[in-house]
């Protein structure tokens, strides 16, 4: 099946589709799906599922367009959503290059827990506190002022032209407006939002927001902290500082829960070494099924110990000079980055998946041990420059 407007011409490209149906849109005409295999005068199945268009033409439909934008509060979500609507075109798999059918294939399939691959598991059971965070002290006094320009681009989003800095810029007090509200009261919203919330039927001012009960809540907090470039260094300073502070209170209260110190070092290190050994000893499983499972439970204690380490930068946390977590932490990337898409082992890494230099340093600047051992160590130093050469440059 393919795609053919009313005048005749085909549409295999999807960016060509895609572009054809925003001028649809405006111009109010309608797009057929035309069945080549199908006689003449048969009734065509519409596979797809029914995709209306708007049949509006000219200046209403334009106004209608800006209508609904200014609803969803940017013009760029309303483009996203209509690119969503636009119905895929049928190919056969073959046709296909390997990414694109292991994505088509990987749609198809459902997740099924212990038969699909998870790649996003949750955090350990006994690392999640009862009671949720809960803090009021912030140090918002000292984060950078938003200037008036991107209050403006807040206020009538879509109107302006950002560059790439006050993009990231707007995302970083968005990103603190979340972290605000999350840690905030459960009978308010807190400082992030101006408004009143809404009243519950007993009167009761209700907050509809979720609560920190593990750092992993503020996963995309920590992800956009990586992103931050050098000439964003207040911000980043201001939410390193942030996080850290919401890390430490969880690390006390976890603390205060077991009767014993917790440290984020501790945990990766166990978890490190766990995985580790256990990937030593893959090779000798042969079973499918029990390969498999000790492929997931090697991954789960990779993914928790890289998130782990991490964490333990962001806090400041002391490590002795002969520790190897960064090490390990570069064989747990090497890991992950062999693994597909149904949790098999890879003979090499994924270009796409396996990090950079850069990436990699980002940790071995942060982490005061590697950095003084490798100005002593020159055993080491040589080992670390050996590891870095070993991943690529640049992305792919």
């Amino acid at each position: 099946m393919e795609f053919r407007s009313q005048t005749g011409r085909p549409l295999t490209n999807r960016s060509i589709l895609e572009k054809e149906r925003r001028m649809f849109r405006f111009s109010g005409v309608e797009c057929r799906i035309v069945d080549r295999s199908a006689p003449q005068g048969a009734p065509v199945p519409n596979r797809n599922g029914p995709a209306p268009l708007p049949t509006e033409t000219g200046f209403a439909c334009k106004v209608g367009w800006f209508i609904k934008a200014a609803r969803r509060g940017s013009w760029q979500a309303c483009v996203a959503e209509d690119r969503m609507k636009v119905r895929p075109i049928d190919e056969d798999d073959s046709t296909l290059d390997g990414a694109e059918a292991m994505w088509r294939e990987r749609e198809r399939k459902p997740f099924l827990p212990g038969t699909s691959f998870d790649f996003d598991p949750s955090p350990p059971q006994k690392d999640i506190l009862g009671v949720p965070m809960v803090m009021e002290n912030l140090p918002l006094d000292q984060m950078p002022k938003e200037s008036r320009r991107l209050k403006l681009a807040r206020v009538f989003s879509g109107f302006f032209r950002l560059s790439p800095e006050d993009r990231l810029r707007r995302r970083f007090y968005e990103t603190v407006r979340l972290v605000t509200a999350l840690l905030a009261k459960p009978s308010g919203m807190g400082t992030a939002f101006k408004r009143k919330p809404r009243k519950g039927a007993t009167g009761r001012l209700k907050a509809g927001v979720s609560r920190v009960y593990h750092p992993y809540v503020l996963k995309p907090a920590f992800e956009f902290l990586k992103e931050l470039p050098d000439e964003l260094d207040a911000e980043r300073r201001f939410l390193d500082r942030l996080l850290g502070e919401v890390l430490d209170k969880y690390a006390n209260t976890l603390s205060a829960i077991r009767l014993k110190p917790f440290t984020f070092e501790a945990d990766a290190k166990e978890q490190f070494y766990f995985a580790y050994k256990a990937e030593k000893l893959l090779r000798r499983i042969t079973d499918p099924t029990d390969r498999f499972e000790s492929i997931q439970e090697i991954y789960n204690s990779y993914f928790h110990a890289r998130n782990y380490y991490f964490y333990s930068l962001v806090r400041r946390e002391a490590m002795p000079d002969d520790n190897q977590l960064f090490m390990l932490f570069c064989c747990a990337e090497f890991f992950v980055s062999r693994l597909g898409w149904n949790g098999e082992l890879l003979p090499t890494p994924n270009p796409r998946v396996v990090p950079t230099r850069t990436q990699l340093l980002y940790y071995a600047l942060r982490d005061v041990s590697v950095l003084r051992r490798f100005k002593n160590d020159r055993e080491f130093a040589h080992q670390l420059r050996e590891t870095l050469k070993s991943f690529p440059a640049s992305a792919y």
